[in-house]
């Protein structure tokens, strides 16, 4: 549970869930999310079997993220959890 409370790391889940991949520096842009923070989280997220990471093999060597299976079903479960929030704050 620990690897949800790094900064950045529930945001770029919800980022993969409704975009499918992202690249680190769009992630960084997207999220708004500072690279040292996020750098930690897609760590944390990537030891978790969460997400899983493809490095291009020609330069730019860019890096893409995508969300494996598990992380698709946790994520999914946070973007529930958000809906759920977000109607409750409306009706309040």
């Amino acid at each position: 549970m620990h690897v949800l409370e790094k900064a950045g790391a529930i945001e770029l889940l919800l980022y993969l869930y409704r975009n499918g991949e992202t690249t680190f520096t769009n992630a960084v842009r997207s999220l708004k999310t500072g690279q040292a923070a996020l750098y930690s989280a897609v760590s944390r997220l990537l030891e978790a079997d969460l997400i899983k990471e493809e490095r291009g093999e020609t330069f730019p060597f860019t890096r893409k993220f995508k969300l494996t299976e598990k992380g698709r079903l946790v994520a999914e479960h946070l973007a529930k959890i958000e809906e759920i929030l977000m109607d409750k704050s409306k009706s309040t």
